[in-house]
């Protein structure tokens, strides 16, 4: 719907971080192009890692077939849930999308991002899957030990926060806002979660949990994965 409107790639780029690796410097490429870089404008960077990402656990899940979730690469069958808008209360209030790094790194962003407090959320589902590195709290939000330094204050996996703490964001009905960390967590237990703080039946990676429906800006609906 939206091709005919895209006159340039940068679109995909964040300003404040420029496109250093290249991903978004012409057009994508395949391995059989003479000019081909595995670490640049390939389909597959295009698609992995533009630095805008959706909310994508209440919009778009990706989910696993069942009768794939025991073979050797499951998420190789991974297919998005579709959701319609109409599935939404409070289309101001929900998080559409907002700018993303890949796992750590504020080089490349990624087309995903985690919406805070989930890991608890999800595991009755297993056929959910949720983006997660390998370090603490990579998989969710938590509040870093260490603030002697700007940009330091929270580890959020996939949500990329400038060194003023802010990132901007898309709600559903389409207005922007640069929030902090703290005002994009509301309804969480943020502010006091810590890394490693407890085993989960999907992690141990620590965490905040959703502590107030009501007042969290990611859930479609309050209800969306208790159905």
């Amino acid at each position: 719907m939206i091709d005919p409107y895209i006159k340039t790639r940068q679109m995909f780029v964040d300003p404040t971080r420029g496109d250093e690796e290249g991903i978004w410097s012409g057009p994508p490429i395949s391995a059989k192009d003479h000019l081909y870089g595995a670490a640049q404008n390939t389909y597959r960077n295009q698609d992995q890692f533009p630095m805008f990402g959706i909310n994508y656990l209440f919009l778009a899940p990706g989910v696993i077939p069942a009768n794939k979730l025991n073979s050797a690469h499951p998420m190789d069958f991974m297919r998005g849930e579709t959701h319609m808008t109409t599935e939404i209360d409070d289309p101001s209030g929900t998080v559409w999308f907002t700018a993303s790094k890949h796992y750590g790194d504020k080089k490349r962003g990624f087309f995903a991002v985690n919406a805070p407090g989930m890991w608890q959320t999800i595991p009755a589902k297993k056929q959910y899957v949720i983006f997660a590195g390998s370090t603490p709290c990579s998989g969710d939000w938590c509040r870093e030990a260490n603030t002697s330094k700007p940009g330091a204050l929270q580890e959020t996996n996939s949500v990329y926060f400038n060194d003023q703490q802010k990132t901007p964001v898309v709600f559903i009905d389409g207005h922007c806002k640069l929030m902090t960390d703290v005002a994009l967590t509301d309804g969480t237990s943020y502010l006091t979660a810590v890394p490693n703080d407890g085993a989960r039946p999907k992690s141990n990676l620590g965490g905040c949990v959703i502590t107030d429906k009501a007042h969290y800006l990611w859930n479609s609906n309050e209800n969306f994965y208790e159905k």
